[in-house]
């Protein structure tokens, strides 16, 4: 037996009996990809422009990673910075921002939060944390420029 194939079988081997020992330790991880990103994206444009709003619009991965961004012409150049904040904060704190800005008021739990990590985290409305089928958070979404409410 050639010295290739050697390893490949012993390679294979190993990867059958660690895989059969654990495999109650493994689990399914979903996440959001490119494509996924672009398509809320365009789902945002597509509301903003029927309400007569310019946004921008990004969405993060589960580790709060800026997958992907559009502004819209005319949006604010604030709302650049504010739309990755609104995503990197919902993922860091696995909720809205409607509800952690509510938690940052001067006695709340989450007061100071935006004080720390090089001023990322954004109290205002505006971000949405996205779920898989299994409830797994896969990432954010963050658009700034609308009312807070629409």
């Amino acid at each position: 037996m050639s010295k290739a194939l050697l390893v490949v079988v012993t390679v294979l081997t190993l990867f059958q009996l660690s895989t059969a020992a654990v495999p109650s330790t493994l689990k399914t991880v979903y996440s959001l990809n490119r494509g996924s990103a672009n398509t809320l994206i365009a789902a945002a444009i597509v509301k903003a422009t029927n309400i007569s709003k310019n946004v921008c619009v990004a969405v993060a991965d589960a580790e709060g990673v800026l997958l992907a961004f559009q502004r819209m012409d005319n949006a604010s150049i604030s709302g650049v910075d504010f739309a990755i904040g609104k995503a990197f904060t919902s993922v860091a704190r696995n909720a809205n921002t409607t509800t952690v800005s509510a938690a940052s008021v001067p006695g709340g739990i989450t007061y100071g939060l935006f004080a720390v990590a090089g001023g990322k985290y954004v109290s205002f409305d505006g971000g949405v944390p996205i779920y898989s089928m299994g409830n797994q958070l896969v990432g954010a979404i963050g658009v700034s420029g609308g009312k807070d409410l629409d």
